[in-house]
């Protein structure tokens, strides 16, 4: 599992910073463009509402956290340059972040082996490889749906309050990344009815 991680980190972080500066691809530039205008506490409006806020604020935040850092001046502004760079991190991490969940995952329902075969397959698999080098939500909104069927699938089980607040907070944040979360909305809903069921029985 461990070598399968490294291999996962490797290919999504490698080359993070391809493009030399020029950076084409159209969601990329809009998001980092978005990120670059906002100015804390003063501006904080992206202007730009084709994906969820969620994101934004998060890369735009941890760019003030990195300016603090490395004392940076002036603080509140985060580069377009910056803001790609940043994204494209987060992307690589939650790319990772998802074998790891599907290890997990596999683990607890289906045994080490289909485990261990699954989370290789997602860490060499070229489309999440792909999205983890792009400063985009794709990434974003797969981790969290991945989380989002853990909790429904902890909701089935138990049926306890808390897997449901988890699963709304995930929920939220899925609608946050990008408003076609939606269409997730039944996977919960059918959750806590087949609990309902397997209750009653």
């Amino acid at each position: 599992f461990v070598l399968i991680v490294l291999l996962s980190s490797f290919l999504r972080f490698y080359g993070l910073s391809w493009g030399d500066g020029f950076f084409f691809h159209p969601d990329e530039r809009n998001i980092a463009s978005s990120i670059s205008q906002l100015n804390f506490p003063h501006q904080l409006n992206p202007h730009f509402f084709a994906y969820g806020s969620f994101p934004i604020y998060v890369i735009y935040f941890t760019g003030i956290i990195l300016n603090i850092l490395s004392q940076k001046i002036p603080i509140s502004n985060v580069g377009f340059e910056q803001a790609i760079l940043i994204s494209r991190f987060y992307s690589a991490l939650l790319s990772v972040l998802v074998t790891m969940s599907i290890y997990f995952l596999l683990k607890r329902w289906q045994g080490e082996k289909a485990a261990l075969l699954s989370a290789f397959l997602s860490s060499i698999s070229i489309g999440l490889i792909q999205f983890a080098h792009f400063g985009t939500f794709e990434m974003w909104l797969t981790f969290l749906s991945v989380v989002l069927f853990y909790f429904c699938l902890k909701i089935t089980e138990s049926g306890k309050l808390k897997f449901i607040i988890f699963t709304g907070i995930v929920f939220a944040l899925l609608v946050s990344t990008k408003i076609s979360s939606l269409a997730l909305l039944p996977v919960p809903i059918i959750a806590i009815f087949l609990y309902q069921i397997k209750d009653r029985a």
